[in-house]
């Protein structure tokens, strides 16, 4: 939850900042858009049986859609995760339907939610543990651009998937329903876009 805060903190400061330096003149929207990029993801997972951890790795974005109006944009977008760590990997693969929205007329600015599904899955000692369900996103992203076409994007996001929401497999056979699994990640991607 806390991490949920610090993601609406950064989304709340960009939104106070950006309108205060706004410039004069309109952004282009786009039609069609592509980014890709990766980022640090910091993970956590919980249930009832098993206590609470949270895990560094590498993560990488993947999203592809289009425009509705200057303000919306729609698409999907994968998110992987990965850690390796002395005896145990773990992973998670998702994918989500999002929706930007862009606040702000004079600036790139926009805010990103997303509904969708994953599966975590955790390899050690012979066991394979994993979980699917869906999940839910919100974050943010800015755009510089640097050509007509091509921008540089810093974003923020945080993956949840809220109360119980994984259900979870030891070794293919069916454990408990209640596993929780977070993902907040920052990073930068770059977007392509047709004006």
């Amino acid at each position: 939850m806390t991490r949920a805060v610090m993601v609406l903190l950064v989304i709340g400061e960009l939104l106070v900042s950006t309108e205060a330096f706004a410039q004069g003149e309109e952004w282009e929207d786009p039609g069609l858009w592509i980014a890709a990029g990766g980022s640090y993801g910091l993970a956590s997972t919980d249930c009832v049986r098993c206590s609470v951890a949270s895990l560094s790795g590498f993560a990488a974005v993947v999203g592809f859609g289009g425009s509705a109006s200057r303000k919306i944009r729609f698409g999907v977008e994968g998110v992987g995760w990965f850690q390796a760590g002395a005896d145990t990997t773990r992973e998670y693969i998702g994918l989500a339907v999002i929706v930007q929205w862009f606040p702000v007329k004079t600036t790139p600015l926009s805010i990103q939610v997303g509904v969708g599904g994953g599966r975590y899955a955790e390899q050690g000692g012979g066991n394979l543990l994993e979980a699917s369900g869906f999940n839910l996103q919100i974050g943010a992203n800015y755009d510089y651009y640097f050509s007509r076409n091509i921008a540089v994007r810093p974003f923020a996001r945080y993956l949840f998937t809220g109360a119980g929401g994984l259900t979870t497999k030891l070794n293919r056979q069916v454990q408990f329903t209640d596993m929780n699994f977070g993902l907040l990640h920052l990073g930068v991607a770059l977007t392509w876009v047709k004006l």
